[in-house]
């Protein structure tokens, strides 16, 4: 195996090949990303919840906002895999899902309402309209795209890492899955 360092552009050109046929349908592909971007996140916020001890209630609060973003990244992987996949997974097995984590929410949020009874809601924001009718800002969303690999970037020098390791690691758990590019038969019987 190759040990020099990947870098991100690289890295994009070996991930593209699992993409599937995005070409024909971008912009479904970019919602279809974007929620399995943020089932992602969520997924490994669980899993970094469930591998500290807090040592404080501001700590607890944090881990408890982890597990809650956890469940509702399950939720968006289940749909990702659904639409995006062809999974054969039910509306009712999604709605299970999402009323779990609704669940961890409000259970999360009468802890801090308990906690500072006082509270006024926000202001009521003006309706912008329908999210389908505003233009897509190109600079805004690569903007937030920045914000997103911030923390990746973050979290591996936090642990020692080199940015290029998780980016190896997954091409090479997609080469395993996918040797010959995407396949909609292989997602659904993965072995990998």
């Amino acid at each position: 195996m190759d040990e020099s360092p990947l870098t991100l552009d690289a890295y994009q050109q070996l991930a593209i090949r699992t993409a599937g046929e995005f070409q024909r349908e971008p912009e479904k592909r970019l919602l279809i990303w974007s929620v399995a971007w943020a089932g992602e996140v969520g997924e490994f916020c669980a899993m970094a919840a469930r591998s500290v001890t807090p040592r404080s209630p501001e700590e607890e609060r944090l881990q408890e906002a982890a597990r809650v973003t956890g469940l509702f990244g399950e939720f968006l992987n289940k749909l990702k895999k659904q639409i995006g996949h062809g999974h054969a997974i039910s509306d009712q097995e999604l709605a299970d899902q999402l009323e779990a984590a609704a669940e961890a929410m409000q259970t999360l949020a009468a802890q801090l309402r308990a906690e500072v009874p006082d509270t006024k809601k926000p202001p009521v924001q003006e309706d912008q309209g329908p999210v389908n009718d505003r233009p897509v800002n190109d600079d805004a969303l690569l903007d937030e795209m920045g914000d997103g690999l911030w923390y990746p970037a973050a979290i591996a020098w936090l642990k020692g890492w080199r940015l290029s390791e998780p980016a190896r690691r997954n091409v090479e758990k997609l080469r395993r899955r996918y040797p010959d590019g995407f396949s909609q038969e292989r997602s659904i019987n993965r072995t990998v």
